[in-house]
């Protein structure tokens, strides 16, 4: 009896009663209908925030073209520089969390306060922690231009990785996680794309300010190549952390959801770079900014399309679930 009467609901912690469980959690009458719930808006926000990378993608090579031709006279310089580096930094993430407050004002989904307090809190913890610590205090981009390419591509994924996905992760785990905000499996999506969208946009906005602006096409490419590694990341510690949240895993399960978006950012990071040095000849080789630029944007769009195809199939199968209990 006693332990029927602390049976709480894992989302807002009322009385479960013990009617209502899955994967050993359980669930009051009004949450157990709606953690399996799918959030169309923020797959059309993302699927639009590839579009507007697209969109860029495309502009820098015209633009580029153009200045070849001569139509247009050299690259950008001074303020120019700057405005289309910063384009190219935030513009993603300002339009993905502009169409996500937009179907929330048009009442598609409920939205916590909190998302867009998690967006703002990766900014602000990628400008005050990790461009410091990484650009600065270790110098990183120095050391690593000296290094071997195995040296780069486990420092990219030991070190630079992991602490990219930790400093989502504790961002999301300690500010949402455990709140009733995260009520959905979708909500992990949700909030590691909302960290990673911040997190990415601050940390590639600061980085091009640092080398006083990028030129447009190889620079404004390199900034989206940074972007879509860190969010493939970010997408899939959501999905792990949005799993967890709503069954009893394996202890391990986490982890190895932290060590995969570890993995992915760090080899993206490498591969981006790495991919971009492309040999022309037997003696000569050369650098081309689209390698590393189409192959993680590929990753990233798989990333996307394997969580969304992997929710609605966990989502489907729960509710199917819980109907053969009633």
């Amino acid at each position: 009896m006693e332990s029927r009467l602390t049976e709480r609901c894992i989302i807002c912690g009322k009385p479960a009663n013990g009617t209502k469980t899955y994967g050993e959690r359980h669930y009051c009458d009004e949450h157990s209908a709606t953690f399996t719930e799918d959030v169309a808006p923020i797959w059309r926000a993302t699927a639009t925030t590839l579009g507007v990378m697209l969109a860029l993608m495309i502009g820098g090579a015209i633009g580029n073209q153009l200045i070849v031709s001569q139509v247009i006279a050299g690259e950008p310089t001074g303020t120019v520089r700057l405005v289309i580096g910063g384009l190219y930094a935030i513009g993603p993430a300002l339009a993905w969390q502009g169409l996500i407050l937009r179907s929330y004002r048009r009442s598609e989904f409920s939205l916590s306060p909190l998302e867009p307090a998690i967006f703002l809190i990766a900014a602000l913890f990628a400008a005050a922690i990790t461009r410091p610590i990484v650009g600065d205090w270790l110098a990183f981009d120095l050391w690593l231009s000296r290094a071997s390419s195995m040296n780069r591509f486990l420092t990219r994924i030991l070190i630079t990785g992991a602490f990219h996905v930790f400093v989502q992760y504790a961002i999301i785990r300690y500010v949402v996680w455990q709140t009733a905000a995260f009520s959905r499996r979708m909500d992990g999506v949700l909030y590691g794309l909302s960290a990673g969208m911040g997190y990415s946009a601050a940390f590639g906005l600061l980085t091009m300010l640092d080398a006083g602006g990028y030129n447009l096409l190889s620079g404004g490419l390199r900034l989206l190549t940074q972007q879509c590694a860190m969010l493939t990341g970010s997408i899939v510690l959501g999905y792990f952390m949005g799993r967890n949240r709503f069954e009893n895993m394996e202890f391990t399960y986490l982890g190895m959801g932290f060590a995969l978006a570890t993995f992915l950012t760090g080899l993206l990071r490498f591969a981006g770079i790495e991919l971009n040095n492309t040999q022309i000849g037997f003696t000569d080789s050369g650098f081309s900014p689209w390698p590393g630029m189409i192959v993680t944007m590929i990753v990233f769009i798989a990333s996307i399309a394997a969580i969304y195809g992997l929710l609605k199939r966990h989502n489907a199968l729960t509710i199917a679930r819980l109907e053969t209990r009633e």
